[in-house]
């Protein structure tokens, strides 16, 4: 299994328990006195259990010469997203949005689908790039693993449709406005 299948399905797990529902609490009965005698004598071994990697995923548009969008959204494993829309919106300043478990899920299969990990972190990939353009900058972040791609021109379809999904999920969004405008 590559390296990048490998963080990908461990993203998903986390995905998967930071936005899934929660375990049920299980009542036990007390023990009878033959037990607690039974597990003072038992030695157990102690049970190491990892923490969920924390995962997260964003889009940025930065400023162009003429009317582009401007704004910055984050997308959280937890379940919640935050924007904050900087100029030629319609949402200014700083919402709040939550995440359903299905839409972290899509976040990531979307991500796989891009092969993001295995694209080039800069479009275009000579570096020539046309001041006159915005920039297109995503993120996924899960664990210590973290890739950033700047897209302004001769971006693969692959990762314009990873960028067209981000952008239809904000659109999806019921935001709600913050404070910290």
């Amino acid at each position: 299994m590559k390296t990048t299948q490998f963080l990908l399905l461990l993203f998903s797990v986390s995905l998967f328990t930071a936005c899934g529902p929660k375990p049920a609490k299980v009542m036990e009965a007390p023990p009878s006195e033959n037990e607690e005698v039974q597990k003072e004598m038992e030695v157990e071994p102690e049970i190491m259990v990892a923490k969920p990697a924390f995962g997260s995923a964003g889009i940025k548009k930065t400023a162009c010469y003429g009317s582009c969008p401007v704004y910055e959204v984050h997308f959280y494993a937890t379940g919640y997203a935050t924007y904050k829309g900087k100029s030629n919106v319609k949402m200014k300043g700083n919402w709040r949005a939550e995440l359903s478990q299905q839409q972290c899920s899509d976040i990531l299969t979307n991500a796989q689908k891009a092969d993001y990990f295995n694209l080039s972190d800069v479009y275009p990939e000579n570096g020539k790039t046309i001041p006159d353009l915005p920039f297109t900058i995503t993120y996924v972040e899960f664990g210590e693993v973290k890739k950033e791609i700047r897209n302004n021109i001769d971006a693969p379809q692959e990762l314009l449709d990873f960028e067209a999904y981000l952008v239809e999920l904000i659109e999806k969004l019921n935001w709600a406005q913050t404070e910290g405008q």
